[in-house]
């Protein structure tokens, strides 16, 4: 089992991002001192803040706050960063890009304080709930203490279930995140799978990847240490063309790895707790089951619009089943904020390797337009349906047209472009069913896009 803690714990990745805001013409630091995240336990975080010099207005756009996790440290960010200064949704509106350290990483500090038993809180103790009150405090923090206030919260991999399980907490409160932190949106880049669903990385091989690098450390615990010059083949190989020793275009070397301080140690049984995975025998460490989250937790009424990002050839998180994810935690059937980053150089840390692949999908539509806006588009939606869905090409799409208008159904890859024209023609208001034949596209997942004159709707396509 200490083999399976290895393997697992290396390719998780907390990152979490909000917008934020205090004007600065350089890049700097910020350090939360004694954040207490349990009773009687604290911690120091750093973040990291990365500027973008040629912004041109700072009081209204682009203000970005990002959180670092497992076995990366907040260095990691800082491609994303450029790349959405230079090309990001509001262009050179964009300011700053706030990327904080998680506990035992780059500058951030280790536990400090006793435990419930009275013996000092190190940090192997930390699981996904230390986690989650670690980024709940540090928004607070953000609000109270700078008058910084996020609207956007994104998470990466591991940081995405971090970003899920905070959202699930606060709604069986009865709140959310924009009622507690005025966070309105939440962007997960590949995140990992909660309980209940299915999720086939954790049962799969190569859980003896990392054996000889999990060790017990005095005054930190059981923790991952990976070296420096192991961390890109973990991270920057893909199931479609590029395995160990290879790596994808764009993945950096382990000499700009250990120069650019990318990796860094991790809590050794926080993965247990994301596998569900009994605790070996003879490791002091409480059996946590896999993380749970419920259902319809971004549904509209709860406050926070919901996008999650996959990447095609992710071996970790694969697509079909961030899909399954995004519709479980939205019921959104049609699939509108679901977006494929399409490419056989598609890999877990395409952030990292090709940023701009995820900042050109974040540029259609904005998704840092305002509130009402975009709750202005949702009420203006027509309905259809798509089915069998999947199909290997033989559809049936059912629409109700409840008045009279020009009607085009149009088909799109996950780049944006129109690959297959359905239907253009004017129609009465009415019940109508057509029967596409898209058996010449190739196999992969698209958009369908209906327009009934000023009114829109998209659904998720999958032809297999």
């Amino acid at each position: 089992m200490k083999r399976l803690l290895r393997f697992f714990a290396t390719v998780f990745v907390l990152c979490i991002a909000f917008t934020a805001g205090a004007q600065t013409s350089m890049d700097y630091n910020i350090l939360i001192e004694d954040l207490e995240f349990q009773p009687g336990v604290t911690i120091d975080i750093n973040v990291n803040v990365y500027v973008n010099e040629n912004a041109v207005n700072w009081n209204d756009h682009g203000k970005i706050f990002a959180v670092e996790g497992m076995i990366h440290t907040a260095n990691c960010w800082k491609p994303f960063a450029e790349e959405l200064f230079l090309n990001g949704p509001q262009g050179a509106h964009i300011n700053e890009f706030f990327a904080i350290d998680m506990p035992g990483r780059g500058g951030s500090g280790l536990p400090e304080g006793l435990n419930a038993a009275g013996i000092p809180f190190l940090l192997d103790q930390m699981y996904i709930e230390d986690f989650v009150n670690v980024i709940s405090g540090a928004i607070a923090y953000l609000n109270n203490e700078l008058d910084i206030h996020p609207k956007t919260i994104m998470g990466h991999s591991l940081g995405g279930i971090e970003v899920i399980k905070l959202q699930d907490n606060l709604v069986a409160e009865g709140s959310n995140m924009k009622i507690e932190f005025g966070i309105k949106n939440a962007i997960l880049l590949a995140p990992a799978i909660p309980a209940p669903l299915d999720w086939a990385f954790i049962y799969g091989p190569g859980s003896d990847a990392l054996a000889a690098y999990a060790g017990y450390v005095p005054g930190v615990g059981l923790i991952l240490d990976v070296p420096y010059y192991v961390w890109p083949f973990l991270f920057f190989t893909n199931t479609c063309c590029y395995l160990p020793p290879e790596m994808v275009p764009g993945a950096p070397t382990p000499a700009e790895v250990l120069a650019n301080g990318y990796c860094s140690i991790e809590a050794g049984p926080l993965v247990y707790q994301i596998a569900g995975r009994e605790i070996p025998p003879g490791l002091p460490y409480p059996y946590m089951p896999r993380v749970t989250a419920e259902a319809d937790i971004f549904r509209p009424n709860h406050g926070v619009q919901l996008t999650i990002m996959a990447d095609e050839f992710d071996k970790m998180m694969l697509p079909a089943e961030e899909l399954a994810l995004y519709q479980y935690l939205t019921r959104d059937k049609h699939g509108k904020r679901f977006l494929l980053v399409e490419g056989e150089e598609t890999c877990h840390d395409t952030h990292i390797s090709d940023p701009h692949a995820l900042v050109s999908l974040l540029n259609k539509p904005s998704f840092f337009k305002n509130e009402e806006m975009l709750t202005s588009i949702e009420e203006s939606n027509v309905e259809f349906a798509v089915y069998p869905n999947p199909s290997t090409g033989q559809f049936v799409i059912n629409y109700n047209l409840p008045d009279a208008a020009f009607v085009s159904f149009k088909v799109y890859n996950m780049l944006g472009e129109e690959v297959a024209l359905i239907q253009q023609e004017s129609k009465q208001a009415g019940i109508y069913t057509i029967s596409p034949d898209l058996s010449a596209i190739p196999p992969g997942i698209y958009l369908m896009r209906m327009d009934a004159g000023e009114q829109n709707n998209v659904s998720k396509l999958v032809i297999k």
